[in-house]
């Protein structure tokens, strides 16, 4: 009896029952930084792309199919060009060409299961949106889920020290518990990515051990490929990353070097290229709207007028004078910024050395040359698919593909401060233990200091312009806004994707003018739309574009009323009243002019 209480203490002491015990006290102190956290600083969706994602998700989980209620002009025009339904109005939700399906499927999933209503309770102060709280609350279980995975990697790569402090240091990290309010699908991303860093790693290892076993090389490199097929499925730049994939198991892989890297590709290409087959066939272009990104932030198209354009002038178009001047003062930019604070931590500098500064063990090094790589790629990745997205968003953008792998860089930079603290050669050991909690802690001061009162976020509330109660009051606004009348109407307005998530209207971004420009022969304006591809039921303008509304020389701009929507919102500004040509019901005086909102006919 002595014997067996003394091995269960040696067990609790040393052995299992020691892991099992810190692992348990690690979930208890994640689960109370999450609740600590949605207490103190939650905030309802910051991003435009969460919110397309989540109105994408709902579709899903209503039965809708793949459908989207925001319904580009660019995209119509891809869509009715490959049905050869020219000119016929768009009756119907039309397939979303923007993104990719993976994480809207899985929060459809999530949102299935939630038990809460979309619709806010009148009579009650605002507080928060219950949706926007379990979106936030699913990708904070991916980030716990990655913070594990970072700790398995990094005692993987290194020892347990390295796990627990890599894992401190990214659970630390403001920036990626700001990316769980972003409501996009990034902190997917970054779970993928060490579950393909971690597939590699043991792909090296079942080759280059005593006893090489040919068969795991091959099943953890088509785990490898399918983690870079889902990532693709989750956002399209993920692609570049087969390229790093492969030439890690050509050059470093054995025994046979082609053959894992081949497998690798098949199976990214069995999970990706049902996806490309799709849009090919619903607007003929493999990757849809997002394919054209690299053009979109051009001198031939700034900020969003791309996806604003119905007839886009791609015959003058010069692609890769356009595209490279594009990618190279986007990396300027980049490398000037956000490399040097790469994954939101003064660790990622010292990670960026620790990927430049060669390892004892071959398998460390090898795995470095893949982060340098997939670094680069992605560095290019993002340059090349930067739009107007980043300006409003920089940090927490969807378009940030360094914060990606940053985790592993992470790992990486913890390996070179143990080695350089293991030099010091501390004496008692706790000097050690201490310096490097105290490391762990500056790297989260950021986070630690939000939580210090002035609190960063004043409310809950992300307003201007997106305001929850005020977007499902545009919904209602019209006296025959139903549901069976919005089916076949839409909203026009500059924040779509606000109005399709809160409101559940459909809605369309700006054209390029609210009418047709005598200058120009193609037309490309609100009545091209309306007439001809969706009926337009209202307009709805906030402070994106009435901030940027110029009346300077304006003042008689009833004879000279040029053709943009900035010139149309300057025109009520100076006289008071709408363009006499435009079709108006009525509009609302209440909310103007830090907003405007205004009714058309029902003419379909």
């Amino acid at each position: 009896m002595a014997f067996r209480l003394q091995e269960a203490i040696h067990n609790f002491e040393e052995g299992a029952g020691k892991q099992l015990v810190t692992t348990f006290v690690a979930i208890v102190a994640m689960v109370a930084m999450v609740a600590i956290f949605d207490t103190v600083l939650f905030r309802n969706m910051t991003t435009p792309e969460g919110m397309e994602a989540a109105q994408l998700a709902r579709n899903l989980a209503d039965g809708k199919g793949y459908t989207s209620l925001i319904l580009r002009p660019f995209a119509m025009e891809l869509i009715q060009k490959r049905r050869h339904e020219m000119g016929n109005l768009v009756k119907e939700n039309l397939p979303d060409i923007q993104n990719p399906p993976l994480y809207p499927v899985l929060l459809a999933g999530w949102l299935k299961l939630m038990p809460f209503s979309y619709k806010l309770q009148t009579g009650k102060t605002f507080t928060q949106y219950r949706p926007d709280f379990w979106i936030a609350l699913f990708n904070q279980l991916l980030l716990l889920i990655a913070v594990w995975l970072v700790y398995r990697l990094a005692v993987r790569l290194f020892d347990p020290t390295a796990g627990w402090m890599s894992a401190a240091a990214f659970a630390g990290t403001w920036l990626y518990w700001q990316l769980a309010f972003t409501g996009h699908g990034t902190l997917l991303l970054v779970v993928l990515f060490l579950l393909l860093s971690e597939a590699l790693f043991r792909a090296d290892e079942a080759g280059s051990g005593e006893t090489p076993s040919p068969g795991r090389v091959l099943a953890w490199a088509a785990i490898a490929g399918l983690c870079v097929g889902l990532g693709a499925l989750t956002r399209y730049s993920f692609v570049w990353l087969i390229f790093p994939v492969m030439a890690f198991l050509l050059f470093f892989v054995k025994p046979s070097h082609v053959i894992p890297a081949v497998v690798a590709l098949v199976s990214f290409l069995v999970v990706f290229s049902p996806w490309v087959v799709r849009n090919i066939h619903v607007s003929g272009a493999p990757f849809g709207l997002a394919g054209y990104a690299i053009c979109q932030g051009t001198e031939a198209f700034p900020e969003d007028e791309l996806e604003r354009s119905i007839h886009p002038k791609f015959e003058t178009y010069d692609y890769l004078q356009e595209a490279r001047r594009k990618v190279v003062n986007n990396l300027r930019d980049i490398t000037a910024t956000e490399l040097q604070r790469i994954g939101g931590n003064w660790l990622g500098v010292i990670s960026v050395v620790g990927l430049l500064i060669p390892f004892r063990r071959p398998a460390l090094n090898r795995l470095r040359w893949f982060g340098i790589l997939a670094v680069v790629f992605l560095l290019l990745a993002q340059a090349g698919g930067r739009t107007y997205l980043t300006k409003e968003n920089p940090d927490i953008s969807s378009e940030n593909l360094l914060v990606i792998v940053a985790p592993l860089l992470f790992i990486f930079g913890v390996g070179l401060i143990l080695s350089l603290v293991g030099q010091l050669r501390l004496t008692p050991p706790l000097l050690q233990y201490l310096l490097l909690v105290s490391i762990v802690i500056t790297c989260s001061l950021p986070m630690i200091l939000s939580f210090l009162p002035p609190l960063p976020y004043v409310s809950s509330v992300v307003y201007p312009p997106y305001f929850p109660p005020f977007f499902q009051r545009i919904g209602r606004l019209s006296e025959s806004g139903t549901a069976s009348t919005w089916e076949k109407e839409l909203i026009m307005t500059d924040v779509p994707a606000g109005i399709s998530w809160y409101s559940r209207c459909p809605s369309a971004p700006l054209t390029l003018n609210y009418r047709n420009d005598p200058a120009d022969k193609v037309k490309d304006d609100f009545y091209e739309l309306s007439d001809y591809r969706r009926s337009v039921k209202a307009l709805y303008l906030t402070q994106r574009t009435l901030k940027n509304v110029q009346v300077r020389g304006m003042a008689d701009a009833g004879k000279d009323l040029r053709a943009r929507w900035e010139n149309f919102v300057g025109f009520v500004l100076i006289k008071g009243k709408l363009p006499p040509e435009f079709p108006l019901q009525r509009w609302a005086e209440t909310i103007w002019p830090e907003q405007f909102y205004a009714e058309f006919p029902s003419n379909k």
